[in-house]
């Protein structure tokens, strides 16, 4: 696993996949998965994409040597896709889950001219119900964990995990977010964390960056680093008696190549804090949130089969010496 330090990188924010400015409302699942290899002038590939369900034309296809599988429905997908050109492979695998309000993507690139690119993303809109006849407020989360590992010195490895909220104006409470100070911040908005690694980063290093989107002056937005590649985003809600409805839009992009493994099948999850007496909220699909959370060590099948590509990548006496030579000195 890579060791990250944290540096101030905005250019490389525009790389990532932000919340858009406009989204439309929930419920909404997506995932879409796309696998490279080559070993002659001509690449093969595959590419799998599935939106609530439903195939996306023309996006689910597989070049000799690759697969293409898509499954779920309105609120739950996956899209899992393999290419091979020996003795080069990908294969990539995302999901989205309304039920977990979850996340995953899990890449695996082998060394050599690969790519495995998974995004995955989902939309809900949330009707609150404040009868406490004052404001209430109520944190949310969006935690991120993941593991990544460079086979090779000259892979790329690029992991966009974003979370966005917007007002539903069907209804009419005006809900806003808790600055810094305690006061109520008349927005909404997003933030992001993004994780880059690749051999023409400065330094030659691995680096993280947080940032909300349209900035944070009022401090409404708050982020924090875990071991690893993990990281946590923090707002508060405050909610007007009333009812009141949010989309919350929530997305994880995995960029991997030639070279890489990029684990984030751990999952990227939401969740609300303890709500307060008085506060209760129903979602437009009706399950969101519904699961208990994903239990840790238990991969979906498709998660399994690549967690097991990479633990043979990673035995390979040649990629072993390959990857002893893109550890950081001590």
């Amino acid at each position: 696993m890579m060791r990250a330090t944290i540096r101030p990188l905005p250019v490389l924010l525009a790389l990532a996949a932000a919340v858009p400015l406009a989204a439309q409302a929930g419920p909404y699942v997506e995932a879409r998965s796309y696998s490279m290899a080559q070993n002659a002038p001509q690449p093969v590939g595959s590419i799998a994409h599935v939106i609530n369900g439903v195939l996306v034309p023309g996006e689910n296809t597989a070049d000799p040597g690759g697969s293409s599988n898509t499954g779920g429905g309105t609120s739950a997908v996956w899209a899992d896709t393999t290419q091979t050109a020996f003795p080069t492979l990908a294969r990539t695998y995302a999901a989205a889950d309304l039920t977990f309000g979850s996340l995953r993507v899990d890449a695996y690139a082998s060394t050599g001219p690969t790519n495995a690119i998974g995004y995955a993303s989902w939309m809900e809109t949330v009707t609150f119900n404040n009868s406490t006849g004052h404001t209430v407020e109520l944190d949310i989360f969006w935690n991120t964990e993941g593991a990544i590992t460079a086979i090779d010195s000259n892979s790329w490895r690029t992991v966009t995990s974003s979370i966005g909220l917007y007002r539903n104006y069907d209804n009419y409470a005006y809900i806003g977010m808790k600055a810094a100070d305690g006061s109520y911040a008349d927005h909404l908005g997003g933030a992001q964390y993004q994780y880059y690694g690749s051999p023409i980063a400065p330094d030659g290093g691995d680096y993280f960056t947080f940032a909300p989107h349209g900035g944070n002056p009022d401090g409404a937005w708050r982020t924090s680093l875990g071991d690893g590649e993990n990281g946590l985003i923090a707002a508060t809600l405050m909610i007007p008696a009333g009812e009141g409805a949010l989309d919350i839009y929530a997305s994880l992009s995995v960029d991997c190549r030639s070279g890489a493994i990029c684990d984030f099948g751990h999952t990227a999850l939401f969740g609300f804090g303890d709500l307060p007496a008085g506060l209760s909220w129903t979602s437009a699909s009706g399950v969101f949130l519904s699961a208990e959370q994903p239990p840790n060590g238990v991969p979906e099948p498709a998660t399994a089969a690549l967690l097991g590509i990479g633990l043979l990548a990673l035995t390979a006496p040649g990629l072993q010496r390959q990857r002893a030579a893109a550890a950081p000195q001590a």
